[in-house]
């Protein structure tokens, strides 16, 4: 805190004492102290070691830099001297004033002569002082005078003044009973509109019955700044209920009204001509500033409570000691818990509230004891306040409708703004893209597609292909885009979108594997495919907030699920954060939904869960992020992301791991999925369903169909021939309705168990086992090598990792055995017991 002590008085007096035993002795500056760094004690004439006075030259320029220094920061300084007469004072009362220091001198003149000569006397041998220095000095403050501006503590023989420095020191605990509430204003950054524009905080003026704390931080980065300052000039101004606190901004408006080198581009390009041009001066400035505090302790019905700019982990003792600086800026790194670290560490009965610092876009009540009023209000977040009165914490957030969009902070490079989790459509340049009329017509004309306005929303329209062109199969270049798209219907702008649709392999002419083997782009990439339903976040700016939709609809119970799952996934914060990012980005989000409780598919969950899909813009034209970037956006939401697979270099691989993947008894790293999407260098899509998948989707199928025609009367009429279909319809057979009615995971896992009614042990005719992990993997190796074709020149540390691991399972020398490569692995190899072990068990001529 910006409070500085000076002792005045002969050597021996006492200063260094009183200033240990207030508690001074870290905050303290010395020439002694740097006598003592400069050169260690000398011998004197007589025999004695001192301290050597020969650098004082050095020393007094350094103590006044280091003092300037520490009080830049803010800090709690004594500075510790005889400074006998007024001149030896001037150059601290200059200082103070410049840095707006509360400036006091503990003034030891009065000290009787002989109790300093005898003290002078009692001191360690380097520190004593010639008793001709000491009196001399005794005269000169006697003589001298102190500035009247400077508050004096005088000594006093019962040790008086050490009891009044400590008073002068202590910052008071404010009662504030008398008023009806007390409101806490948060950072304002220059946005005037939310503070006392219309429907603004404080638009209808301030009261005299009530009590105003502003956090800081009242102008900077916002469009608005000149508009704040004159309405602080105006209406907060020195009124006794209103008290505003030093924020980080407010170094630069300090900075500016006394002249100084203003260090900061941000005020000096944009927020110094808004004052310039509005008329404010820098005596305006210098007024505000010369009112803001530090920190505010008050007591108000019971409750007590600590007001900071950026927040503290708990309520200091000593408020006077902790810097303006970590007041204003905080203490540790700007993205600690604060609101935590309060919440655990602060005395009972206390609560906090500040603002500054909030990455994570904690709600207002950050805390259990921690209230934080740092809204970004000026990227497009909200003013936040918190009133107090005789019914406790009340919060509000208060949008501003004129910020700083993402595309102007790009455009003058801002710093904060972290670039590799944009995605590569938000430029400086980047528009909004909208449907055009023509597009919309073609939509709503189109009669393959549906337009389904939303009850909820009616502003927004949902369009879709009908279920005839997906049981038709009709498909064209307008109908496959209307797959979960979401569009305002009066404009054509795009609140949320998906994918355009694709396709299954052999699905359609362009998804047979020899179309694929021609037109696939080289390297292709799989993902894993989970087992759920398609959920599409998007943003509705006519209400400002995330937009969920699935099943074509914003309305649906499945997108309230996605809804209630999503929200559970994201951290404290993340909602927020979420919807700011899609609103600034104009983007969209695709997840797979799994929700095993209310909708069970095939694959067996343990709980509900989300997983980030793709990162999608909010346009007309498809476009999504690369894996790379989506993975640190996930990674910055704290989601799940989808896994990449494999990733294949040319046809024959992918072919030979498509005929492994789509057989019987396949599954990803020991689980069972539901398949892969595949991603070609092009971006074109594709996707496989494994075995396993359909079929147990065929089996809930058969199971369903078998309860109706059991109702029925009717046979079931389809084919059973296969044997695992047939085990598992004639144990269905056997079984009640309440068993076969539920999910197909539940009877699945019946069957497997032999469970059920006149149910015996069931040998189920399963496809064949998997191969081991250890075969997959050595057969890929085998034909990674064959696809780099016959001019490939095998190296032998290659080959003998073939042979080696050949040699040590029968199952992959079987595989190499098969292989058309065996006999050139096996010349390759080094020469040695396992070629010749190899070659001989191989049946290869290595003569």
């Amino acid at each position: 805190m910006r409070k500085l002590v000076l002792t005045r008085g002969p050597q021996g007096a006492g200063k260094s004492s009183t200033l240990a035993a207030c508690g001074l002795e870290p905050y303290t500056l010395s020439g002694d102290l740097l006598r003592g760094v400069y050169a260690s004690p000398i011998m004197n004439r007589r025999g004695q070691l001192g301290l050597s006075q020969e650098h004082d030259r050095r020393v007094w320029p350094q103590l006044m830099a280091l003092l300037d220094e520490r009080m830049a920061r803010g800090e709690l300084i004594a500075v510790d001297a005889t400074h006998p007469n007024a001149s030896a004072l001037a150059p601290y009362r200059k200082l103070a004033r410049a840095h707006r220091y509360a400036l006091v001198c503990l003034d030891f003149a009065g000290v009787p002569l002989e109790l300093t000569l005898a003290r002078n006397r009692a001191r360690p041998e380097h520190k004593v002082v010639p008793e001709g220095s000491v009196r001399r000095t005794h005269e000169a403050c006697l003589r001298g005078q102190v500035p009247d501006d400077i508050t004096t503590i005088p000594w006093r023989e019962d040790d008086g003044h050490a009891a009044a420095l400590d008073a002068w020191l202590a910052e008071p605990v404010l009662e504030l009973d008398d008023y009806a509430r007390v409101h806490h204003v948060g950072d304002i950054q220059g946005c005037f509109g939310p503070l006392a524009g219309d429907g603004g905080l404080l638009a209808g003026g301030l009261r005299d019955d009530e009590f105003y704390l502003f956090i800081g931080d009242l102008c900077d980065r916002g469009p608005e700044s000149a508009e704040v300052m004159r309405w602080f000039l105006d209406h907060a101004l020195g009124r006794p209920n209103v008290r505003a606190h030093w924020g980080n901004h407010e170094d630069y408006l300090h900075r500016w009204a006394r002249g100084l080198e203003l260090k900061s581009a941000e005020f000096t390009e944009r927020t110094l001509p808004q004052l310039e041009a509005a008329g404010i001066t820098q005596a305006d400035a210098d007024a505000i500033c010369d009112q803001l505090v530090d920190c505010t302790r008050y007591r108000y019905r019971g409750r007590q409570v600590l007001v900071t700019h950026a927040g503290l982990p708990t309520v200091p003792a000593r408020p006077e000691r902790i810097s303006t600086r970590q007041y204003s800026h905080g203490t540790g790194y700007y993205a600690d818990p604060i609101d935590a670290e309060f919440s655990e560490r602060a005395p009972a009965g206390w609560v906090q509230v500040h603002g500054h610092r909030n990455p994570s876009c904690l709600p207002v009540q950050a805390g259990a004891r921690s209230y934080n009023l740092e809204g970004q209000v000026e990227y497009g977040g909200a003013l936040r306040a918190l009133t107090l009165d005789a019914r406790g914490f009340t919060p509000r957030e208060l949008p501003s409708r004129r910020y700083r969009a993402l595309t102007e902070r790009l455009r003058i490079e801002d710093p904060l703004i972290d670039r590799a989790l944009l995605p590569q459509w938000v430029t400086p340049e980047m528009t909004t893209k909208t449907l055009d009329a023509e597009t919309l017509a073609s939509l709503r004309a189109h009669s393959l597609i549906q337009e389904k306005a939303s009850t909820t929303r009616p502003h927004i329209s949902s369009f879709n292909f009908t279920r005839d062109a997906f049981y038709r199969r009709e498909w064209d270049a307008l109908n496959v885009t209307a797959r979960g798209l979401f569009v305002h219907a009066l404009d054509g702008a795009v609140a949320a979108r998906s994918y355009d649709k694709f396709f299954n392999l052999g699905e359609r002419p362009e998804t047979e594997p020899a179309a694929l083997e021609r037109s696939l782009r080289f390297p292709v990439t799989t993902y894993v495919k989970d087992n759920g339903y398609l959920g599409i976040l998007g943003y509705d700016p006519l209400r400002e907030e995330l937009l969920f939709c699935s099943k074509s609809s914003p309305d649906s119970d499945f997108a309230a699920w996605f809804r209630e799952i999503t929200l559970a996934a994201l951290p404290p914060g993340g909602a927020e954060r979420l919807r700011r990012f899609l609103r600034d980005t104009q983007s969209s989000m695709a997840f797979e939904v799994i929700d095993p409780v209310r909708d069970p598919h095939i694959i067996e969950y343990a709980a509900p869960q989300v997983t980030l899909l793709d990162v999608i813009r909010r346009a007309p034209t498809f476009e999504r992020v690369g894996y790379k970037r989506l993975q640190k956006i996930a990674a910055h939401f704290e989601l799940p992301v989808k896994q990449r697979a494999t990733i294949f270099e040319d046809w024959r691989g992918l072919s030979r791991w498509l005929e492994l993947a789509c057989a019987p008894g396949y599954q990803w790293r020991g689980a069972h999925v539901e398949g892969f999407v595949l991603e070609d260098a092009a971006g074109f899509l594709t996707k496989i369903k494994l075995d396993y998948y359909n079929f147990w989707k065929r089996m809930r199928s058969l199971k369903d169909r078998l309860v109706k025609a059991r109702a029925s009367g009717k046979p079931l009429a389809r084919d059973t021939s296969e044997p695992r279909v047939r085990g598992f319809v004639e144990w269905c057979a056997r079984q009640p309705d309440e068993l076969l009615t539920q999910d197909i995971i539940r009877v699945r896992a019946a069957y497997l168990r032999g469970e059920g009614a006149d149910a015996p042990v069931v040998t189920v005719a399963e496809p064949p086992p998997q191969e081991r992990k250890e075969l997959v993997g050595f057969r890929s190796m085998l034909g990674s090598l064959e696809a780099k074709g016959a001019e490939y020149e095998l190296k032998p540390a290659t080959a003998d990792r073939v042979v080696a691991q050949a040699l040590a399972d029968d199952d992959k020398l079987a595989l190499l055995r098969a292989s058309p490569l065996r006999a050139r692995i096996v010349l390759a190899a080094s020469e040695g017991e396992d070629r010749d072990d190899v070659a001989e068990r191989l049946g290869v001529d290595i003569a």
